[in-house]
């Protein structure tokens, strides 16, 4: 069988696989492992590797495998698995030391509080929690809203009463609260109330502001079973302001005890309003002096160049995705000047209605980071199946780019 592409369960990013091999895959962009289960199969409660068990059918169904799943032989799967369940990592009694260690201290700490008189160990801390407790009547409710309150004025965010509605349905409610600074990052942050009495994990897929996408996204958040609280996301590229005019994206929504969903459930939104300021403007500049290289009902593709990011070569592209779907990227061959680059790795989203970049790496060094001419084939891929039937090539032959 042919190695194939699925879906990271915890950030949504393409992770090649072959199942006559193996069913357990590492995720290059999160680190996630995962792996495939089958119907009714014995999924361990303590995995000792750290994997997220997922169901295969779903998975090669979301994935575009369905047809695979009669295909696979499932007395080897489960033999794999089995041996990975039984398999005690070292990690695992490194973990039993740990623990046997704090055991110790812990009954050595009694025994010492048990033998000291009584004066030694008096509790010298009751006037400070005294001094916690409000002199006035109020409840512990209206002291977290107080906190709740300062928060929101010192970040710049809406309160969750004020926030800008996305979503409503039977399972969960949405809304967006605003744009802060992290730690040296950016967070679009969501309000989500979760009226099932399971947990739910929100996680983001493509996020946009101004119509300009912000790269690859990432954040999960779960909110306990009829509870609400913040989902922050952030994304690897630079916000253009921290307080947009509209926000287009797609986030899911997953019940990984599937007890209520069976799997996840999408929730996008495209160029919705949020009245805010739009400060930067540097999409245009890349546009102007990017080259053309193909333009149809559902995308307008141009060649930006060749740049070095993290120790690799990569080839940039800007893409206008006219849709009202997020829309995926890779790529299959690329060539420099007439000479192939070997296998291609690289795979972007564009979030509904917007415009953002989208680069490759190949396997070989590019020969030079100012070519002539470019060679190569874009695949573009709907997932959802919502606007073509689920992908087609852009080519191009010799595009003179120098």
């Amino acid at each position: 069988m042919e190695t194939i592409t699925l879906k990271c369960p915890n950030c949504n990013a393409p992770v090649d696989a072959d199942l006559e091999k193996s069913r357990k895959c590492t995720c290059e962009y999160c680190g996630t492992v995962f792996v495939l289960k089958l119907d009714d199969e014995h999924v361990p409660k303590n995995d000792k590797d750290g994997c997220i068990y997922v169901d295969m059918k779903s998975m090669l169904e979301e994935s575009g495998f369905g047809s695979l799943f009669d295909e696979l032989n499932f007395d080897s799967l489960l033999n794999e698995v089995n041996t990975h369940a039984s398999a005690e990592s070292p990690k695992s009694k490194a973990s039993g030391v740990i623990t046997l260690l704090i055991i110790t201290f812990a009954i050595g700490f009694f025994v010492y509080w048990l033998l000291t008189p009584s004066y030694d160990r008096q509790d010298t801390s009751t006037t400070e929690v005294i001094q916690l407790i409000p002199e006035d009547d109020i409840s512990f409710e209206e002291i977290i809203n107080e906190m709740d309150e300062e928060y929101e004025e010192e970040s710049g965010l809406l309160s969750p009463e004020d926030g800008i509605l996305i979503h409503e349905n039977e399972y969960f409610t949405i809304r967006f609260l605003g744009c802060e600074e992290g730690r040296d990052r950016e967070y679009m942050v969501f309000f989500v109330e979760n009226k099932t009495d399971v947990e739910l994990t929100v996680q983001a897929n493509t996020l946009a502001i101004n119509g300009e996408n912000l790269g690859f996204v990432s954040g999960s958040s779960s909110i306990a079973a009829q509870s609400r609280g913040r989902a922050r996301f952030r994304t690897t590229d630079e916000f253009p302001t921290l307080t947009p005019s509209t926000i287009t994206g797609t986030l899911t929504v997953w019940d990984f005890s599937n007890t209520l969903l069976e799997s996840s459930y999408d929730v996008p939104f495209v160029n919705l309003e949020i009245n805010g300021e739009y400060t930067r403007d540097s999409i245009l500049e890349i546009v102007q002096d990017g080259i053309f290289v193909h333009e149809d009902d559902y995308v307008r593709l141009y060649y930006v160049g060749c740049e070095i990011l993290r120790n690799s070569d990569h080839m940039v592209f800007f893409v206008v995705n006219k849709t009202d779907a997020d829309l995926t990227f890779q790529s299959s061959t690329l060539a420099i000047n007439g000479e192939s680059l070997g296998h291609v790795s690289g795979s972007d989203r564009i979030a509904a209605q917007s415009r953002g970049r989208i680069s490759f790496s190949t396997a070989e060094d590019f020969p030079t980071l100012y070519p002539d001419t470019i060679t190569g084939t874009i695949s573009v891929i709907d997932f959802s199946r919502s606007i073509f039937g689920f992908s087609y090539d852009v080519s191009f032959v010799n595009l003179e780019v120098g």
